[in-house]
């Protein structure tokens, strides 16, 4: 498939679509397809599970890609029964959770890094590194930095804007995403009993600013 990530992203979707459904009934996917040729299209297709837009609805295609305002595929978008958007960022979560537990997969007001790997690129972000203190101390540093997040939201809530940082924990010291953000920080190994705190700004200039305090 000329696409890579729709290659390597889709395999592992199938299966945790199949989970899902087998758990419920009021859950389905509907593929906004990017191929340029019909041919290319079906063989694609043919393997799905799923439903899909017909091909060559580009008015359809393009009005979704609007109004979820999708910049790169594969993309995944998760709409609840209202017709509100729960979460454009479910691509990230499937990775994060193949088995659908945590389906439909509600944003929290404080995520691990590892399921944010998409927004990093389009939101400023604020990380705290935990990966070397203990799970209670984690649980403080989650509470605090819920306490300002929920602060953060309602500012732009007020201002009638959509929220500007994203409040992100990085725990797990396998985790891939924690590890670059890390190196790309300059933060170097992970040190025990110690946390660390950045603010990265890829959508901007990639810059970062890490707060220099031992406390």
């Amino acid at each position: 498939h000329w696409c890579p990530p729709c290659k390597v992203f889709t395999p592992k979707l199938a299966e945790t679509y199949k989970k899902i459904v087998a758990k419920r009934s009021d859950f389905e996917i509907v593929l906004v397809s990017s191929d340029h040729e019909e041919a290319e299209f079906k063989e694609y297709f043919g393997g799905m599970p799923w439903l899909s837009l017909p091909f060559g609805n580009k008015d359809g295609k393009d009005e979704l890609n609007a109004r979820f305002e999708v910049e790169g595929i594969p993309t995944l978008v998760i709409i609840g029964p209202d017709g509100k958007t729960i979460t454009t960022e479910a691509r990230d979560a499937v990775g994060a959770d193949p088995e659908g537990a945590d389906f439909p997969w509600v944003p929290k007001l404080v995520e691990d890094v590892e399921n944010k790997g998409g927004q990093l690129n389009e939101t400023t972000a604020l990380v705290a590194f935990c990966e070397g203190v203990k799970s209670e101390d984690v649980d403080k540093i989650k509470t605090a930095l819920t306490q300002e997040a929920e602060e953060a939201l309602k500012a732009a809530e007020a201002a009638e804007e959509d929220a500007d940082l994203i409040f992100c924990t990085s725990i797990n010291k396998e985790g891939r995403i924690g590890a670059q953000v890390r190196q790309l920080c300059g933060l170097g190994e992970v040190e025990v009993g110690k946390v660390r705190m950045a603010i990265l700004d890829i959508p901007g200039d990639g810059g970062y600013y890490v707060y220099g305090g031992e406390e």
